[in-house]
This record gives C-alpha cells, sequence and structure tokens, in this order.
C-alpha cells in the first residue's frame, strides 16, 4: 500500500478549488465577483424548487424578493439566510425522531 503525503501547498490549492466549485454552485460567479440578485428561474434552478414551491415561499414570507415591472429578483443572501435557518442538525433531528408521537397499526374492520 502506497502512502501519500499532502502538504500545506496541496491542501491551499484544493481549498482554492473546492471554494471556486461552491462559488459556482451558488451562482456566485467567478474571480470573487458576488453576484447578488438572481431570477426566479436561476433561483429555481439553484435550489431544485418548482415555480408554485418557490410562489409559496414569496407568499408566506418565507423568501423576500424585489420586483422590477415582471421581474421578480431574489438576494442571494437571502436564499442563503433561509437555507441557513432551516439546517437540521444531528441532534435536532434524532431529538425529533424520537419525540414524534409512535402511530399505532389500524385494526382491521370486518364489513
Amino acid at each position: 500500500m502506497e502512502v501519500s503525503i499532502a502538504t500545506t501547498d496541496d491542501l491551499q490549492a484544493l481549498k482554492k478549488e473546492l471554494v471556486g466549485e461552491i462559488r459556482t454552485l451558488l451562482g456566485l460567479g467567478y474571480g470573487g465577483l458576488y453576484r447578488r440578485w438572481l431570477k426566479t428561474e436561476e433561483v429555481m434552478k439553484l435550489l431544485e424548487l418548482s415555480a408554485s414551491t418557490l410562489q409559496t415561499l414569496r407568499r408566506n414570507g418565507t423568501l423576500p424578493f424585489s420586483r422590477v415591472g415582471a421581474i421578480i429578483f431574489y438576494d442571494a443572501k437571502d436564499i442563503e439566510r433561509m437555507i441557513e435557518a432551516r439546517k437540521i442538525r444531528r441532534r435536532e433531528l434524532i431529538n425529533s425522531r424520537s419525540s414524534a408521537p409512535k402511530k399505532r397499526p389500524q385494526k382491521k374492520q370486518n364489513v
């Protein structure tokens, strides 16, 4: 079995590559240029949402938006905040599962 040792330079290169990939996935652009406003279609693609789900998020105030004429814009920071606010941590997930009421099997009724 061959052993490889990662140097500090290797780790820095990996970090730069990962940050670039994350920026691309989030639609933040290249070279540190931050794309602040996203259109509806871009948000739907980014979050893999349907038009109706995105409309629900707008209507119930979950995701703020701005309208210029007929075009709706979303602030990338608001999208990030919305996702961060709904982050489920492992401990919370375990607690929610253990505190959920257990369902009893229903008895079959003869008709």
